[in-house]
This record gives structure tokens, sequence and C-alpha cells, in this order.
């Protein structure tokens, strides 16, 4: 029952976490129409973009070094913070510019909304998902940007202005903090390290940030992008991309239960449960993109006040492409498990160089549906060499 329990938390997570965008994106439609939406797409994708830069990996090596190394959890949650702590106050600003910048309208509301979302970075989450405590994650971080985000939803929705969204997500970033650190007696303030070890250990995880870093060219990015080449398409494209990210949001529930089971420090046990794990978000991938091709043409009118429409030539490349994520998941957590992380970054960059080039060309050709067979090209690239690297990875395991 326990575990059931566990379980359900782990889904719970995700679920509302994709529910709050949810509510607030039909207020900004009918309030401030399609315009208004692209600038809050672009918005997301930059702030997304600066949050995964931020995050510095912790949310990938985190939760299965703390479950590897119980006696050593105070230092490594301080390893975390201190180095976040520096990420963000450097990473927030620039996103707010980089927003304020790139959108045609609402620039202040863009610009604010990017900078709470890199600020969210410093949550404590990826620590109690580490720890097995998913209940902690749930009443801190989850509970108040959801709560915030209906506040936002319905101040929006009664033609208040969009600096409303970017403040409640502010908010909900402190709170999240400052709630999680008193729930799992933590120190707000990191003193086992200081700026100089902090800086150390960003260089220590260099490969892993870089490779958190290129994969937002073309997992966050690509709005901001295809708003260059093809600004017309923005509104179409995010309005695919936003509910398909949040979707797999959601999905991620089972590779996050999946981390702690990984940790494990038997090497034989864990690559059986490795190779369990990759079979189950293919199955998992294989579900999720029916569901989103079947979906996504009835949804998105709702969704979007009637503004925009998706064809189901434009569902099923959105399908393919969740399929593929969840693929690229579950061997990415094997990586991870196998001792190999560092190999996903070599992976990302080579996904990353063909779907820029991909947006940039296909997506100025062809608009969303060039942008989506940009992002199934470059996928389908990371796959295959994270696949590469975790065979022989295994290889290497099994000979020893």
């Amino acid at each position: 029952m326990r575990h059931v329990w566990k379980l359900a938390l782990y889904i719970a997570i995700p679920s509302l976490s994709a529910a709050a965008p949810l509510i607030v994106i039909p207020a900004i439609t009918s309030t401030h129409g399609a315009t208004g939406w692209a600038s809050v797409a672009v918005a997301l994708a930059i702030g997304n973009a600066g949050a995964v830069l931020a995050e510095l990996g912790w949310g990938v090596v985190g939760p299965q070094r703390v479950g590897r190394e119980p006696d050593n959890r105070s230092r490594i949650y301080a390893e975390s913070q201190a180095s976040k702590g520096i990420a963000v106050a450097v990473l927030a600003p620039l996103s707010a510019l980089a927003a304020y910048l790139v959108v045609g309208e609402d620039k202040g509301p863009a610009a604010l909304l990017a900078f709470a979302l890199v600020s969210a970075a410093i949550s404590p989450s990826w620590y109690f998902i580490g720890t097995g405590r998913p209940s902690f994650v749930l009443m801190a971080d989850t509970v108040p940007r959801v709560v915030l985000s209906i506040a936002a939803a319905l101040v929006i929705a009664g033609g208040g202005s969009l600096w409303f969204y970017g403040a409640s997500l502010l908010i909900a970033a402190l709170v999240s903090y400052v709630l999680g650190n008193r729930l799992g007696h933590l120190p707000m303030v990191q003193r086992l390290v200081s700026t100089k070890d902090a800086v150390g250990i960003m260089r220590h995880q260099s490969v892993v940030i870089l490779g958190r870093g290129v994969s937002t060219v073309y997992t966050a990015l690509p709005a901001a992008f295809l708003g260059v080449v093809s600004p017309a398409s923005v509104a179409t494209f995010a309005a695919v991309d936003r509910p398909m990210r949040m979707g797999l949001n959601v999905l991620s529930a089972l590779p996050t239960r999946l981390q702690s089971w990984l940790g494990h420090p038997d090497e034989a046990l864990a690559l059986s449960r490795s190779r369990k794990s990759i079979l189950l978000n293919l199955g998992l991938g294989l579900f999720a993109g029916s569901v989103f091709f079947v979906a996504m043409p009835i949804v998105v009118p709702v969704l979007f006040s009637n503004t925009i429409t998706v064809d189901s030539a434009l569902a099923l490349l959105g399908a393919v492409l969740v399929f593929l994520i969840c693929a690229s998941r579950g061997i990415g957590l094997s990586l991870v498990s196998a001792g190999s992380p560092n190999s996903i970054t070599y992976a990302v960059i080579a996904a990353a160089s063909v779907g820029l080039v991909g947006i940039f060309t296909l997506g100025s050709l062809w608009g969303t549906v060039g942008a989506f067979i940009a992002l199934i090209v470059a996928e389908t690239t990371g796959l295959m060499v994270q696949g590469a690297f975790l065979v022989r990875r295994w290889r290497k395991l099994t000979t020893k």
C-alpha cells in the first residue's frame, strides 16, 4: 500500500504541475488573443531554457547520488544549492532581458515571466525525489504553484494584465524554496560551501551542464527560434508544443519514480532494472503518442479559445515526437545508472546541432510543420547516439 501511495504522489506532482499553465492559457487567449499568447509562449521558452541551465544538471545526477550516498546528503544538498544560487543570480536577469528584446508586445510581462521561471530552479524538489519524499515536493512546490496560477488566471480572465502571471510564478518560486527547506529541515543559507567551492562544483559538472544547456536548443527554445524565421507560425507551434511539453511533464512521473529505483549499489541488479526501465518508457511513449494524436485536434480549439486549430497531420508529428522523447528518457536514465551521464551530453550536442539547423531551414520553408519535422530528426539523432553509448557501456560492465 505504501508503494501505491508513493506512485500516486509521483503521478500527482507532474499532473498538477501541468494543470497550472493549462488553467492560465485560456484566460490569456480569451482576453489578450493570439498575440498575447505568442508573447507568453516566447517568454516561457526563454525562461524554461534559462531554468534548465540554472539547474546545473542536479535534476539528472542529484537524485541517484543522494540515493547512493545517504551519509553525505547534507553536503550534496549544500553543493547543489550554493552552485544553483550563483547560476540563478546570473541567468534570471539575462533571461528577462532576452525575453524583453525578443517579444514584440507585452515586453515587461514577458521579462518578468522569464525571470520567475529561472528563479524556480532553486527549488529543493530534486533532493526530495532522491530521498524518496514526493509528498514534500507536492506540498512545497506543486500546490503553491497551482494555487497561485489559479489566482493569476482569475485576475487575467477578469481583464487583468499579463504582469500577474509572472508575479504569481515568482512568488511561487520563493514559497517553494522557503517551505521546502522548512519541511526538509534544510538550511536556508548554505554555509558548508564557499563561492569558490560552488564554482568548482559547476566546473566538475560542466559536461552535464553543457548537455543540459545544449538540450534547450531543441526542447525549450524552438518557439523563440521559429519567431525569428517565421513569426506567424509561433502561435500555432506553441499551441501544440506547450501542451505536449506539459503532457511530457506528467509522463515524467515514471522516470522520476525510477530514479531512486535505478540508483542501486549492486551493479547486476541495477543493470537488470535498467533494461526493464527502457521497456517501460518505450511502452509509455507508444501509449502517450497515441493519446496525443487523438486528443490534440479536439483539445487545442478549446484550450486556446478557438483562436488556433490543429489538423491531424500536425498532431501526428507531435505524437511521433512524444514517443521519441519518452524513449530517449528511458535510455538516458540507464546511462546515468550505468555511471555514464556524460554520454548524454554528446547525444544532446548531436541532436541540438541537427535541430538548430533544421528549425531555421525547415521552419522558414514550412513553418510549424517544418519545425516539428526538425525536432523529430533531432530527437532521432540523439536517441541513436545515446543507444550506441549505452550498448558500449553495458558491454564493459558485463565483461568485468
